[in-house]
């Protein structure tokens, strides 16, 4: 049991990073050819101002501890999104050292959010002072359904000028998650908060185009809306995106 649990915690860690790999090796391939870091046709004559982009998300909570009264399960929990978002930038920042750049207000809405429950099958355990008592459960999965919008993502994009091609990036954000069914499991909520914080790149192959690639932490919490509130506290999600930029 325990070296089964073990290979799957390391396929659910390793799958998303090998999707990881093999975006960056894309990106290797299609903009490391020519050797700089700036483009032939990307000029200053390009102020990029307007962001509108589409996006597909995935992630997994890698420990995700349930717990009702002393009772408390390991449960499996992945997670698929599919995003729209649009921004609007601010002037560059110029002579600040590391954070030149341009700051950045978005909105993201989420017309389609799953979380799935995998076929699992846990054991609860309890604490008798310092030892663990198990208890057998029944074998469960389950699909949820929803929608979501983040009203306000603040970003701060680290370009320098108009004409690098990857402008890493900061942001920090919060929303709003409904559900078709509680979440998580249990006597909780179908509505719930998703405070967050990302770290991402826009790898530029045109001055208006870019592919987006970013790893987001999110915290998914009813506020005491519901009964009891098992908050999610490290949602774990990397997403892939295309841009356009006017």
């Amino acid at each position: 049991m325990q070296a089964s649990r073990s290979m799957d915690i390391r396929l659910r860690v390793g799958n998303p990073f090998l999707c990881f790999a093999i975006c960056f090796f894309l990106w290797g391939h299609l903009f490391g050819q020519g050797g700089g870091a700036v483009a032939e046709d990307h000029t200053s004559e390009y102020a990029r101002k307007w962001q509108i982009g589409a996006l597909l998300q995935g992630g997994f909570v890698p420990r995700y501890v349930f717990h009702l009264g002393f009772v408390y399960t390991n449960e499996d929990l992945d997670f698929y999104c599919l995003g729209l978002e649009a921004g609007r930038q601010t002037r560059r920042f110029e002579h600040v050292g590391l954070l030149d750049g341009r700051g950045e207000a978005l909105v993201e809405i989420q017309p389609l959010w799953i979380a799935r429950y995998p076929p699992q099958t846990d054991e609860g355990y309890y604490y008798v002072g310092s030892r663990k008592v198990l208890i057998p459960l029944s074998s469960f999965s389950k699909t949820i359904y929803g929608g979501g919008v983040t009203p306000l993502m603040l970003r701060w994009n680290f370009d320098r000028s108009d004409a690098v091609r990857q402008v890493p990036w900061l942001q920090l954000g919060g929303g709003i998650l409904w559900t078709n069914g509680d979440l998580p499991l249990g006597n909780t909520s179908e509505l719930n908060f998703v405070p967050q914080a990302a770290a991402g790149v826009n790898l530029f192959k045109r001055p208006n185009r870019s592919v987006d690639l970013a790893f987001k932490f999110i915290h998914i919490s009813n506020a005491g809306l519901g009964d009891t509130n098992p908050a999610i506290h490290d949602s774990l999600n990397f997403s892939l995106g295309y841009s356009w930029w006017k």
